[in-house]
């Protein structure tokens, strides 16, 4: 059963994000002033934000593999919609991915990982 998608990788129930965060910024401009508080200047919105952690495991997916079309993704520096559940969040670049490497094989090969993806929305 899928959970949800960016671009080509696939969440399945199995290796659902832990958790989401995300944030919206916004952009101020400080002029300061002589001898008293300075006066601020709203500037708009700054860029969106959405921070995915999740679990990989070898009985849903390739980990190795799952991550390495993470990076190519990152590295095209292209956007991809992200999927999640029913909900289309609109399109993302990959701002950055953090992997802990939990388990490997008796030959090395990587059997869980813990995921981090930071991500941008594009407009």
């Amino acid at each position: 059963m899928e959970w949800g998608s960016f671009g080509d990788v696939s969440f399945k129930v199995g290796t659902t994000p832990r958790n989401i965060k995300k944030s919206n910024r916004y952009r101020y401009a400080k002029h300061d002033v002589v001898n008293t508080y300075p006066h601020i200047s709203f500037m708009g919105e700054d860029v969106e934000k959405i921070e995915l952690s999740m679990d990989l495991s070898y009985l849903f997916m390739d980990v190795a593999k799952t991550i390495d079309r993470l990076k190519e993704m990152a590295q095209e520096g292209k956007p991809y919609r992200l999927i999640i559940g029913k909900l289309n969040t609109g399109k993302w670049v990959i701002e950055e991915i953090d992997r802990t490497y939990q388990e490997t094989d008796a030959e090395g090969n990587l059997l869980k990982a813990t995921l981090t993806l930071k991500l941008i929305k594009v407009r």
